[in-house]
């Protein structure tokens, strides 16, 4: 069981920002519903607006940025498995 944490250590800031993002996502898409960030008179729903952004964000850094990190480590994680069998 130790090992699996251990494992599992270098990506747990990634699981973090993804659940961060579900849980923001499945906010926004349960307060918005069927209707926009405008309300009736015109003025902009802040709340909206900001889960809006916060959704943009982290769906940014779960399709574009934790992809490269999650690579990142796992070649270096190769690549250090490599070398120390090499030696």
């Amino acid at each position: 069981m130790q090992r699996i944490g251990r494992e599992l250590k270098p990506f747990l800031g990634v699981i973090v920002v993804l659940l961060v993002y579900a849980l923001v996502r499945i906010t926004f898409t349960s307060m918005s519903g069927s209707r926009g960030m405008l309300e009736r008179d015109g003025s902009l729903d802040t709340t909206l607006a900001v889960l809006a952004f916060a959704t943009f964000v982290l769906r940014f850094a779960a399709l574009v940025i934790l992809p490269g990190i999650v690579v990142y480590r796992l070649v270096m994680r190769a690549a250090r498995h490599v070398s120390s069998h090499r030696e």
